[in-house]
């Protein structure tokens, strides 16, 4: 029989040389519909079933040969090529059509000119039905944004819309359909037949990898096809986690077509999703709590949800804090997430208590991200937002790197630091106000272990209502009592006074339980003295918060190697704290201000004074080794005073932290004389 009008091309492509193969061929010769072509890819090691195909001595096969490694969907495409027919369907070689899938999909398709595809339901190798959920063009759209639930060889597809779509694309090595079918959804409607036409042996296999960027490119181009006049275009960015993704094309859908069912959908979804929400969720955009926090601020940023964004969103913050205070040195960390979250949660953002601890968070996370990465790998992606930031006026002395290639970590220091004398004494000022015992008793061990490095004098300021503390008689201490009823201790305003008492260029700035080993301490004072920098650490970073019973034990025994032993079984907190101890160059501290003292009472003033300095460009050192803070009840000075303070101390860290030098030059000269007249 001759068959010259081919109103059809059927491809297969020949996988092996099963007896599933050739049923499948089978399948199609036997359709009652017979104007077709019947397109045969395959290779010349399938000898078997090449062999068979030459008995079936039928005019409407054209054989392809292709090389034995020659990938799947590239062989579907050159067979898409050589189709001549009107409209396309591509069956798989385990798959069988049943006799009446061709007439069936073809009538359809004669009759529904709106349509440019037409499936069907079908049956597994079982003989069970397998229906599809989505029968409308609408449904299956939606679901397209969950997964791929359609099987290719359910499908007839007009010829011409898939050769505009320039058939598979070979980049998805084993996911191609499920793109294919998101292309074609977006090309014109499809529709699901009720009716089983076809018999599957086994569902496609797929690569989880490839379908998560299908996925999130369709969520992409869905929402912002069907969002509304005042919504905003959508970022694949903000589509990391794929359930986000999906949740707001939900919503995005009801809004367009005013049916709420999808809107219910989306309800459960987001129900769901933050009922099962744990901190044990990766902080990534990828499938972790950074995506999820990207997409609900694009829900309530566009009016598709309602709710409090900081409270919806304090588990992804708290989060992000705590991957920045325990960080390992070397964990990969999702460093465009966080500049991606953190930008988009300050941009267009009232004003509030949490909006300032949040922006001071993320300034902690570009220092914390600029130590771990030079500046000169940063990814367009990390530039790109931290240019955002630098146009918000986000801390623009690191956040100007996104553009300015050439800058240099310090820039050129305008003050040169004096030489030190080798003999330079070094005194150690610590300012108190005594809330507990505990505190009097760290105070007796730190000043006898200070004491003792040799060339040292240390101060002691007590301001208070009354004397609480009576100190050690130990020659190189001197104790003065300052009268002060105020109930906020001014910490600031105190170590200002002892700046300016001080006789020696070396001074220790220390807390009341701060222990350091000697060495250390040496190494810190050393690097003042010789010019290196203007501040300096004798530690390198991370601290230990020493329990009470070993705290105890420490003071009896006076062993740090009791402390480092235990230590090991403590977690360390931060990797980069600024507080508890340093030194500095008194007269290139002063000439820089000092001791800031709009930092009235407990706050980031530790933190200030780094970011000053860092923002001037002088040097700052750190030794190698660690802090051991001393247990002490949590008390008034150890915590805001009130909230009307807390958010005068946060704000004037961010107002320092986003200055440039020049506007913190200028701003220093409105206060620089307080450190000197007292």
């Amino acid at each position: 029989m001759k068959y010259t009008n081919k109103k059809i091309s059927v491809i297969l492509h020949v996988h092996n040389s099963s007896k599933q193969t050739k049923a499948s061929i089978k399948s199609i010769l036997s359709q009652s519909f017979s104007e077709f072509e019947f397109i045969i890819i395959t290779t010349p090691s399938n000898k078997k079933i090449n062999q068979y195909i030459q008995t079936c001595n039928d005019e409407r096969i054209v054989i392809l040969n292709t090389t034995q490694h020659s990938n799947y969907y590239t062989s579907l495409n050159h067979g898409i090529k050589r189709a001549k027919g009107k409209y396309i369907t591509i069956i798989r070689s385990n798959h069988i059509a049943l006799s009446n899938k061709l007439q069936i999909q073809y009538d359809y398709l004669e009759q529904h000119n709106e349509l440019i595809a037409v499936g069907s339901n079908f049956y597994n190798k079982d003989n069970k039905l397998i229906k599809y959920t989505p029968v409308s063009h609408s449904d299956i759209q939606i679901h397209l944004l969950k997964n791929n639930h359609i099987s290719i060889s359910s499908l007839m597809i007009r010829t011409n819309i898939i050769y505009k779509l320039r058939g598979y694309n070979e980049v998805y090595k084993h996911s191609a359909d499920y793109n294919l079918y998101c292309r074609l959804v977006e090309a014109g409607k499809i529709e699901i037949l009720t009716l089983p036409l076809s018999i599957h042996a086994y569902y496609e296999k797929r690569n989880i990898i490839e379908d998560y960027h299908i996925r999130k490119q369709y969520q992409k181009t869905f929402t912002n096809k069907y969002k509304v006049e005042n919504q905003s275009p959508i970022m694949e960015s903000d589509l990391g986690f794929p359930k986000m993704g999906r949740i707001i094309g939900l919503y995005t859908f009801t809004q367009y077509t005013s049916n709420h069912k999808y809107a219910k959908l989306a309800d459960t979804l987001i129900d769901k999703l933050f009922n099962n929400i744990t901190t044990t969720l990766p902080l990534t955009l990828e499938y972790g709590l950074l995506g999820i926090g990207c997409g609900i601020i694009y829900l309530l940023r566009n009016n598709l949800v309602e709710g409090e964004e900081d409270d919806i969103l304090s588990q992804v913050d708290d989060s992000m804090v705590h991957e920045l205070l325990y960080q390992s040195s070397n964990k990969k960390i999702d460093w465009y997430g966080i500049m991606r979250y953190s930008r988009l949660r300050l941009q267009g953002y009232k004003e509030s208590k949490n909006r300032i601890i949040f922006q001071q968070h993320v300034i902690y996370a570009i220092d914390s991200m600029m130590r771990r990465i030079n500046k000169q790998k940063l990814n367009k992606s990390i530039r790109a937002e931290l240019y955002e930031l630098y146009k918000m006026k986000i801390y623009p002395e690191k956040t100007k790197v996104a553009f300015k290639t050439d800058i240099n970590n310090q820039v050129i220091s305008t003050i040169q630091l004096k030489p030190l004398s080798a003999c330079e004494g070094t005194t150690f000022i610590i300012p108190i106000r005594i809330d507990s015992d505990e505190r009097k008793r760290n105070l007796d061990m730190v000043l006898n272990e200070l004491s003792k490095i040799q060339n040292t004098r240390i101060i002691i300021t007590e301001g208070d209502c009354t004397p609480r503390y009576i100190p050690p008689q130990i020659a190189n201490v001197t104790y003065q009592f300052v009268k002060d009823t105020n109930p906020v201790f001014h910490r600031t305003k105190y170590l200002n006074l002892m700046l300016r008492i001080a006789q020696t260029e070396i001074i220790g700035i220390w807390d009341a339980d701060v222990i350091i080993p000697q060495k250390q301490i040496l190494i810190a004072i050393n690097a003042i003295r010789e010019s290196k920098a203007i501040l300096s650490f004798p530690y390198e970073g991370n601290f230990h918060m020493i329990p009470p019973q070993t705290t105890i034990n420490f003071i009896t025994s006076r062993s740090f190697s009791l402390l480092k032993k235990e230590s090991q079984n403590l977690l360390p907190q931060g990797l980069y704290a600024v507080g508890g101890a340093l030194f500095v160059n008194r007269t290139a501290y002063l000439n820089i201000g000092g001791e800031n003292e709009k930092f009235y009472g407990w706050g980031p003033e530790d933190a200030e004074r780094v970011k000053r300095i860092e923002i001037l460009g002088y040097p700052i050192y750190r030794a190698k080794g660690k802090l051991f803070h001393l247990y002490h009840p949590r008390n008034e000075n150890s915590r805001f005073y009130n909230e009307q303070i807390e958010i005068q101390n946060r704000s004037e860290f961010l107002k320092i932290s986003n200055m440039t030098k020049q506007e913190l030059l200028q701003y220093i000269s409105t206060w620089n004389k307080i450190a000197r007249n007292y």
